[in-house]
Order: C-alpha cells, then structure tokens, then sequence
C-alpha cells in the first residue's frame, strides 16, 4: 500500500536520516501541501529534516529541542503502511508548529486537549479519508495507550470521527 497513493516507505536500518531518505512521495500529501503551502518550503523540511530510526519500541516523537523526528524501527518496518504514513505526517505538522515558537508538550493540557495534537491530528484524520480509511479505522489510528478510553472518545468526538464507524459531520470551527 502507498505506491498507488503516490508514496512509500523504503526499508532502512536503525539510525540517522532525512525525512526524505525514508519517505517517498510525501510532497504530495494533502496534509503537508495544507501546512506548507509553498512547495520549496515543503521539499526543504522533508529534505532536512533530521530522522532517528530507534531501536527502542515506538511510534513517534519529535524532540523539541533539536527538531528532530524519531521513530520506532519495529513501528516503521512493520506497522500498518497507512498508520506509519499518517504518523510521519503528523510529526511533520509538529516540526512546523515547532518552528513557530508553539510549545508541543504544553502540561496544561491533557495529550487530547493540546492544541497543537488538535491541530495535527485534524490534518491528519483529513488524509486518512482522501486514503479511504473507514471511520473505526480512523478511530483506531487515533487510539494511543497513554491516554484513557473516554479521552480517546473525546478526541474522536472533536475530530467529528465516529468509532462506530458511520461518518460524523465536521465539526464547527
């Protein structure tokens, strides 16, 4: 999966790359033309942006104070191909709101509430839809164990994704 949507993901070892290095394709996601607009800028940040291929069990992060992406070796090479795409999409969103000074561990906020997770998140649902992903596959991508079932249902909720699967409508801006 990926290679018809006009993306893929190449098989690497742990350790250090670009975005790009990894990632095929992303300068036509849907996502990343919506947070980068201008396509030089959108090709420098998948470009140069620093990838860590960990060892360590995994999904994603970004490391907030070298601007850094990191993921899971086991995550990348072996989880679902949308779910790591949709992964690496949303990091990106964070290294943009990163670069806009917006703090992306804000403590304030639960994990569900942060807006900058909002933020990401919403682009993100946007493409899993242009994916087809069915809406208790969104849900499920939306899933995280750090967080409790009825914060996973308010997050759902807020991104007007049904968990029963039947489309809900978008929520109000």
């Amino acid at each position: 999966m990926g290679r018809a949507m006009g993306w893929s993901i190449r098989t690497v070892d742990p350790g250090s790359y670009t975005v790009a290095d990894v990632f095929e394709g992303l300068e036509r996601s849907h996502t990343l033309a919506t947070v980068y607009p201008d396509e030089g800028e959108r090709l420098a940040v998948i470009r140069g942006t620093k990838l860590v291929v960990s060892t360590e069990d995994m999904y994603g992060f970004v490391d907030d104070k070298e601007g850094s992406i990191y993921i899971g070796h086991n995550h990348l090479a072996n989880g679902d191909r949308n779910t790591v795409y949709l992964d690496i999409l949303h990091e990106l969103v964070h290294i943009k709101q990163l670069k806009e000074g917006r703090n992306l561990y804000d403590t304030r906020y639960p994990y569900v509430d942060r807006p900058t997770e909002i933020e990401a998140y919403a682009l993100v649902v946007e493409e899993a839809r242009r994916l087809g992903m069915t809406e208790d596959k969104i849900a499920e991508y939306l899933f995280v164990e750090w967080a409790s079932p009825e914060d996973h249902l308010r997050l759902c909720r807020r991104l007007g994704v049904n968990p029963e699967g039947r489309r809900r409508p978008a929520p109000p801006r």
